[in-house]
């Protein structure tokens, strides 16, 4: 038979894990949520990478490509 001890033993237990599976939910979203943001700043980044690509080629076909230093 369990005593008093080991019911209150018990409960504090599941106090504590229902206290960790909150703590854990609220990273995995503040992840989630944090990573969602930096898709967006790579995408702006990947864009202004290929538009600089693009503009650095357009003007080595209009100007020719730079003299190599002697």
């Amino acid at each position: 038979m369990l005593g008093h001890k080991d019911l209150l033993m018990q409960q504090l237990y599941y106090e504590e894990s229902v206290r960790q599976a909150e703590k854990e939910r609220l990273l995995r979203r503040m992840l989630a949520e944090s990573q969602g943001g930096n898709q967006a700043h790579h995408r702006a980044l990947r864009w202004l990478g290929s538009r600089l690509i693009d503009w650095g080629q357009g003007l080595q076909e209009r100007y020719g490509t730079a003299a190599t230093a002697s």
